[in-house]
């Protein structure tokens, strides 16, 4: 193992529900570090973790910063930094709007930043490794402008590569966050490209990194004339579970719809499923572990995996139905066709008809997935592109290999 630390800068994890994906890879990264600092940056002093962590993974917390000063360090990088993203934010105007909630983020970025770099121990032996390319990495990157002997590279997702996705249609500071950062890796190829093209400076700087998960890929398949659905999300806008509601009051058939995911809208959707005919039956389980999901996955049969997002990165929780070789029907949005494919489930259009959603459900067990030979090959898909052992070593290994 090589004596390297790995720096881990969450939101969450592992004190709070949120990022579990991150569980399987630190399970695998933890072989290859002498030692994983994780420093979940919502989290308060004292809290447990909530998920088990590798005997040399350790939590740190930051101390408060709200009463914190500032250095004659911050202005000159704050000044250059706010100039050049003058320059790059194409509305101006939102520019003067945000300008007040931007100074005063930064500063807390800042003053985290020096929090994180005065516990350093071994700063030209460690790597600042932020799960989101978002706010986390403005603290890596002010970290890095005063401790230059680290290492700082990032992963991004969705809401964090494309602009239509976050609240402002642009993406604060990140012509900053590269000009620091060492890599940069997109969970898909569709967010690798799009960074490269709106980051042309820094576009070798940015790769492709696949997550992965863990799974026993045992699957349950029953050619029973009830179809049964599932959807994995948290239940908000974005996600449109109500589309696949109005879709199902198009059937007649008996037809199980099993909801995993809590979330502020999930109120409106159980009184949208009240109203579905009583040959549709609605079982809402809230939100589940990962764990719970493969059990679940493992004891049941499912004939998809419905996912109608208006936007996505690549979700894990497409990965972990096709680990149990359940096809898939997603909308072609974000990086879902990477593992959407014809061999995994079904695209449609991210404006769909509902009678082309309820055709491909109606006739499910008339499709190509529906034997046990499809679902095999479902999960070898799965094998070869998402596996966490493959994925996760590949991607410690290329950490390491950073001069």
């Amino acid at each position: 193992m090589s004596e390297k630390i790995l720096f881990v800068l969450t939101h969450h994890f592992p004190v709070h529900a949120g990022e579990e994906f991150l569980i399987d890879e630190l399970a695998i990264s933890s072989r290859y570090f002498s030692k994983i600092i994780v420093c979940p940056v919502s989290g308060k002093a004292g809290e447990k973790a909530i998920h088990h962590l590798p005997d040399n993974v350790e939590l740190q917390f930051i101390e408060s910063t709200k009463t914190g000063s500032i250095d004659g360090h911050f202005i000159r990088p704050l000044l250059s930094l706010l100039l050049n993203e003058f320059f790059r934010i194409p509305n101006k105007l939102l520019f003067f709007k945000t300008l007040k909630f931007n100074l005063a983020l930064l500063k807390q970025c800042y003053l985290k930043a020096l929090f994180i770099k005065s516990t350093l121990k071994a700063p030209n032996q460690t790597t600042l490794y932020t799960y989101w390319c978002d706010d986390l990495a403005t603290i890596a990157a002010f970290t890095k402008l005063n401790s230059p002997v680290v290492n700082f590279i990032s992963r991004a997702h969705g809401f964090d590569v494309f602009e239509e996705q976050s609240d402002y249609k642009h993406i604060f500071f990140r012509a900053f966050q590269l000009s620091l950062m060492n890599q940069l890796w997109s969970v898909s190829r569709l967010g690798a490209a799009h960074l490269k093209l709106k980051n042309k400076r820094y576009s070798h700087k940015i790769g492709i990194s696949y997550l992965g998960i863990e799974s026993n890929s045992q699957f349950v398949f029953e050619n029973t004339s009830a179809i049964r659905l599932v959807t994995c999300s948290r239940v908000r806008s974005i996600k449109r579970l109500e589309l696949l509601a109005e879709a199902l009051k198009l059937t007649d058939q008996v037809l199980v719809w099993e909801v995993i995911g809590d979330g502020e809208d999930l109120e409106k959707l159980k009184t949208i499923a009240a109203t579905l005919p009583k040959n549709i039956q609605v079982i809402f389980h809230g939100n589940m572990t990962s764990k719970q999901i493969h059990e679940l996955y493992s004891a049941k049969h499912f004939d998809y995996l419905v996912s109608l997002s208006s936007s996505e990165g690549l979700p894990v929780s497409m990965m972990e139905a096709i680990s149990h070789g359940i096809p898939i029907i997603s909308t072609d949005v974000g990086g879902c066709k990477e593992i959407v494919t014809d061999q995994t489930g079904v695209l449609i259009p991210a404006n769909f008809a509902l009678e082309q959603l309820n055709n491909i459900i109606l006739n499910c067990k008339l499709g190509p997935f529906n034997s046990k030979e499809a679902r095999q090959k479902i999960i070898n898909f799965w094998q070869i592109n998402f596996s966490a052992e493959n994925n996760y070593k590949q991607f410690a290994e290329s950490i390491l290999q950073i001069k």
